[in-house]
């Protein structure tokens, strides 16, 4: 079975820290065989298939990456470089904020911004749709081995 979407990069049944399934059934097989592995006891294949059954449908979420907007990098990079200039440099009485940028160093911001998100390989992830996946279908399709074992986990 195979489903894909061209947004998502990766996929989670769980909500993990790091993501890395790169399709859907990586995550259901991930996600399943753990399932079949916390089965204390041998299990026999129609209590697997019971146990399948019963999970229903499965909810995958498929993730892509944060798209970062070019302007709020460009405004927090010139805040904080103008807060370090005036910092440093800047008269000791007076106060912070006031340096008013031209339209030179505005667009200047932008091409830096600009071109450090080009080179910047955005980590973060955010959720951009689920599939359901029924858990005995998919593991009838998928790992048919799972459902032959006598004990739990050996195919």
């Amino acid at each position: 079975m195979l489903v894909s979407t061209p947004t998502a990069e990766r996929w989670s049944v769980t909500d993990v820290e790091v993501l890395t399934n790169d399709s859907v059934d990586e995550a259901m097989e991930e996600y399943l065989d753990g399932i079949a592995f916390e089965m204390s006891e041998p299990t026999t294949p129609s209590q697997l298939r019971a146990e399948f059954r019963n999970l229903g449908d499965v909810t995958v979420a498929g993730y892509a990456r944060l798209q970062v907007p070019n302007a709020a990098v460009a405004k927090r990079a010139l805040t904080i470089m103008t807060e370090c200039i005036e910092e440093d440099y800047g008269d000791p009485d007076g106060s912070y904020g006031d340096t008013k940028l031209s339209d030179e160093t505005k667009t200047a911001a932008q091409m830096l911004a600009k071109s450090l998100l080009a080179d910047f390989l955005v980590w973060r992830m955010d959720p951009v749709t689920t599939v359901k996946i029924n858990a005995l279908d998919w593991v009838e399709t998928n790992a048919p081995e799972w459902l032959d074992s006598k004990e739990t986990g050996q195919g």
